[in-house]
């Protein structure tokens, strides 16, 4: 906590309770908070699950519709799904640290 404190590293992740003190102080801003409960972490897990299973079930339908239902569809599909993955973290750690100005 004190690297992040000092501006020795640009993120960390830490509970909430290490970095109460230093947020009300102004040393550090709070990215996310993820639930007050842990009770309420998991169902929010589990519905954040299930709407990426529905939302991935239903483009691949999609795709195979409209694609004639053709091994092509599936695979471009897939393609475009392992594209997202990558470049997905790219652009978040460009943007982190085009932000930071490193």
């Amino acid at each position: 906590m004190t690297k992040l404190a000092g501006g020795h590293v640009v993120l960390a992740i830490h509970s909430v309770a290490e970095a109460k003190a230093m947020a009300e102080g102004g040393k550090i801003k709070l990215l996310a908070v993820l639930a007050p409960s842990a009770t309420l972490l998991v169902a929010g897990l589990c519905a954040f699950g299930a709407g990426h299973g529905i939302i991935y079930y239903s483009s691949l339908y999609y795709a195979m519709a409209v694609g004639g239902a053709e091994v092509d569809a599936g695979g471009r599909f897939e393609a475009l799904i392992g594209l997202g993955y990558v470049a997905g973290p790219l652009v978040g750690m460009a943007a982190a640290t085009s932000a930071a100005g490193l």
